[in-house]
């Protein structure tokens, strides 16, 4: 088993990117299995709907979750509005329940990016998990 060199992030060294504030890199994760990616992480990982992208777990600890480009298997990207989603599908719901979150979605933060055996995983912060209220304008 291979053993990963990893840096982790939380509450005390993240980037002071407030999570709903449009120059934060945010991931919207909804229990019904589809992912909002915000256009600030979506230009950091120069995201295009021809992307794909994968989902990465730690098995030792089940809160750590990563974001990283994906190969054939991988989740598609698709227009949503000015920004990009994808669907999860159960994997979206196995991530707010790794955290206890059990509202309708959840807005998270997410770290820079880091590089492990070579591959670009940007941390999603699970601990900043909220969930936002939209007030339509008139």
């Amino acid at each position: 088993m291979a053993k990963l060199k990893l840096i982790q992030y939380d509450k005390t060294n993240s980037p002071q990117r407030g999570v709903g504030r449009s120059n934060a890199p945010i991931l919207t994760i909804y229990q019904g299995g589809k992912v909002n990616v915000g256009i600030i992480l979506a230009q950091d990982m120069k995201l295009s709907i021809a992307s794909k992208v994968v989902l990465l777990q730690e098995e030792d600890e089940s809160t750590n979750w990563y974001i990283s480009h994906g190969g054939e298997n991988a989740f598609n990207i698709t227009a949503n509005g000015k920004g990009y989603k994808f669907i999860a599908g159960a994997t979206a719901k196995l991530m707010l329940d790794s955290v206890g979150f059990t509202e309708k979605h959840a807005t998270v933060r997410v770290a820079n990016a880091i590089t492990v055996d070579g591959r670009r995983l940007w941390p999603i912060l699970m601990s900043s998990a909220e969930q936002r209220t939209y007030t339509r304008r008139k």
